[in-house]
């Protein structure tokens, strides 16, 4: 807002008295285009009264999608009003919970301070995202290396081994030989 006016993209509109938008709040029929027919559903879902026309450019978002999006979280939901609908996905999980995108905007704007403070809060998670996947790599390639050194560790011993039974061995055979000889000395 600015002197007054609400700046939304290219367009600029004055904002409206007080006094008017009580007079809309007070007046009967749809809040959007005065039509005096206004669908009931969503007026005890969401406490917004819509025509029919309105009511289908009005776009609705899943619980889930509104926290992923929005980052919201289920207290945030639990202040606005939503429709439940069977779940289209699997008919014997839980219902949907279908909230009014622009009642989720408003208040994760006021959450977060406007779309400023909400792309500020999806920097500052991609941010933790981001250094949280550096220190889990950094913990594999230091457990890749410890492997490793065990894996050398542990090639050494074997050979070390080797290379002690295979001297015991010759050790074993020079002594038979040695044994040998001297039998074949005396006879």
């Amino acid at each position: 807002m600015s002197g007054g006016f609400f700046v939304e993209g290219d367009e600029v509109r004055p904002q409206q008295p007080r006094q008017q938008q009580q007079q809309q709040a007070t007046r009967p029929g749809c809040t959007r285009c005065s039509s005096l027919t206004w669908n009931q559903e969503w007026l005890e879902a969401f406490g917004v009264r819509l025509c029919n026309q309105c009511k289908r450019e009005e776009p609705l978002v899943s619980k889930t999608t509104a926290k992923q999006r929005y980052y919201v979280t289920d207290n945030d939901l639990r202040k606005l009003g939503s429709l439940r609908k069977a779940n289209p996905h699997k008919k014997d999980w839980q219902q949907m919970h279908l909230y009014m995108q622009s009642q989720v905007e408003a208040v994760s704007h006021e959450k977060h301070g406007g779309a400023e403070g909400l792309e500020e809060h999806q920097q500052r998670l991609l941010d933790h995202k981001l250094q949280e996947r550096i220190k889990k790599r950094e913990g594999q390639k230091r457990k890749e290396e410890v492997e490793a050194e065990q894996r050398d560790r542990f090639k050494r011993r074997m050979e070390e081994e080797e290379a002690r039974r295979v001297v015991a061995q010759q050790q074993a055979l020079q002594q038979q030989i040695a044994a040998a000889v001297v039998e074949v000395e005396e006879i």
